[in-house]
């Protein structure tokens, strides 16, 4: 009797794997990158840094065909990748996020094809080594992984947004 329930297991211990891992498969990294934007956008008309704070939403986009499954609460909870780039020096700091929820990758959620999810995330200006108040030109790229779960081999969708410009420069 022992041994008739072992095969059991196995077989619903592979039913579950598949069922979790079927969704990762279903998005190819060349079709979702061809079909899969990103863009980005100050909640702030002037977008420019208020109090040392800028609130931005990022906005993932389907631009193809066919329905995108992503794990868009682990990209809320963990946010972009950010880097920013100071327009007068050159000069690139890198905003290094915390550790991944891993969990967060099972919680799956569909976009339909011309379909987007907005995703709102705060840059702090001392993120960029400069304090409060302080003006600042910098250019934000912002980076999400379309299959976080395969690592640094994984496609990225990029945007980029100017922060702060010179005044005299619009």
């Amino acid at each position: 009797m022992l041994h008739t329930r072992y095969p059991m297991r196995w077989c619903r211990a592979l039913f579950l794997l598949g069922l979790v891992f079927l969704p990762h498969l279903s998005v190819s990294a060349s079709s979702a990158e061809a079909s899969v934007e990103l863009h980005a956008r100050c909640l702030d008309a002037r977008c420019r840094f208020s109090d040392g704070r800028l609130y931005v939403e990022l906005e993932i986009r389907n631009t193809g065909s066919e329905p995108v499954v992503l794990p868009l609460e682990y990209y809320q909870r963990r946010g972009p990748t950010i880097t920013f780039v100071d327009n007068h020096s050159g000069k690139r700091i890198r905003n290094r996020m915390g550790p991944p929820n891993s969990r967060l990758l099972d919680h799956l959620q569909v976009i339909e094809p011309a379909q987007s999810r907005r995703l709102r995330w705060i840059l702090m200006q001392h993120d960029i080594g400069q304090q409060p108040g302080q003006p600042a030109d910098v250019t934000v790229e912002f980076g999400y992984s379309l299959q976080p779960w395969r690592g640094a081999e994984a496609q990225m969708i990029r945007t980029t947004l100017r922060v702060g410009a010179d005044p005299r420069a619009d």
